[in-house]
């Protein structure tokens, strides 16, 4: 199976982190966002991946090229900003005559609560003949907050956005995931488009199908600042149970961070490398701290996420700090 991760954004509601760090590069659980979605196909069988870049390019390149994969990965440059729509069309030298392809958001946290979730959206895809099938989840915040993705009684897609459709049944929220078929070429322009929005709309109102499959998962938003600081105390706290999110995050740290370990003793968590010479006892909260990083002697840590190279030469105390860029000194 073909896939493009969409990683060219410029992560505008992440900064200061991401003028340093392109968003996908970022690190949560001091795994990169992009392997997130990467982990989330592991049941299926990969041909190749082809991400968008733009910001940060050769960061972006450099962070995916340090890591060995069992496919092919390929860059599609853009030298602006195209969109979803207009960063797929760009890139469709790499899916034309070749079918079906899974796209991909590449900065989504997603857990899933049950196993063979991939298998089961493409046999229901390929089944019903769509042109798009969405993977969705309920959401109390489908129309206020997030805009939804509005079905009919049997997932047929009626239209997008936070404005309920007319006939819609129910409205899902759309996890970042999706599997299209190359027919959507026929539906999209050079330039910036929005996959959902421009070139799906319109091949739905050209009378094309196209579903939904809800499936049960942990999704997170990453977005700003404040999410990703409760993202990470929400996984950290997933990641002490045995539970199957539980063991799938286990599985996922061991696969692109095996350096790292975890310790959690009542409300206390720390995720950190295991070459990492500190004082635990001076840490409280949730603590994930990255490799190679620098920390004072009897620097006492609350809250904090350290990203890989850090260093904390000067301070005695940090608390509710996230600091990814290397080039820091705190």
């Amino acid at each position: 199976m073909n896939v493009m991760m969409l990683t060219a954004g410029e992560g505008t509601r992440l900064r200061p982190h991401t003028q340093f760090t392109p968003k996908p590069a970022i690190p949560f659980l001091n795994v990169p966002l992009y392997a997130y979605p990467l982990f989330f196909l592991n049941e299926i069988k990969l041909k190749k991946v082809v991400l968008n870049t733009f910001h940060l390019s050769s960061k972006l390149k450099m962070a995916v090229n340090s890591f060995k994969y069992d496919f092919p990965i390929h860059f599609s440059d853009e030298q602006t900003l195209l969109g979803s729509g207009g960063g797929v069309e760009h890139a469709k030298r790499y899916f034309q005559s070749e079918g079906d392809f899974i796209l991909m958001n590449g900065d989504e946290v997603i857990i899933p609560t049950q196993p063979d979730f991939m298998e089961s959206a493409l046999k229901r895809h390929r089944a019903s003949g769509s042109i798009a099938t969405l993977l969705v989840m309920e959401h109390l915040d489908v129309g206020t907050k997030f805009g939804g993705v509005w079905v009919d009684q049997e997932n047929k897609i009626l239209g997008f956005g936070k404005e309920r459709h007319p006939s819609a049944k129910k409205g899902y929220h759309y996890i970042g995931v999706a599997i299209i078929s190359e027919k959507i070429f026929n539906f999209i322009q050079p330039g910036e488009s929005n996959i959902l929005y421009d070139g799906l709309t319109q091949a739905i109102q050209g009378g094309h199908w196209a579903q939904v499959v809800p499936i049960s998962c942990l999704w997170f938003e990453t977005g700003n600042e404040t999410d990703f600081k409760s993202a990470t105390q929400q996984c950290l706290s997933t990641l002490a149970q045995n539970t199957f999110e539980g063991n799938y995050l286990k599985r996922l740290i061991q696969w692109r961070a095996p350096d790292t370990q975890f310790t959690h003793t009542n409300d206390r968590f720390i995720l950190a490398d295991k070459k990492l010479n500190c004082d635990f006892a001076a840490m409280s909260g949730y603590n994930v701290i990255g490799a190679d990083v620098f920390l004072k002697k009897g620097c006492r840590l609350k809250n904090c996420i350290l990203g890989p190279h850090v260093q904390i030469k000067h301070a005695d105390q940090l608390e509710n700090m996230m600091i990814i860029n290397d080039q820091d000194v705190f």
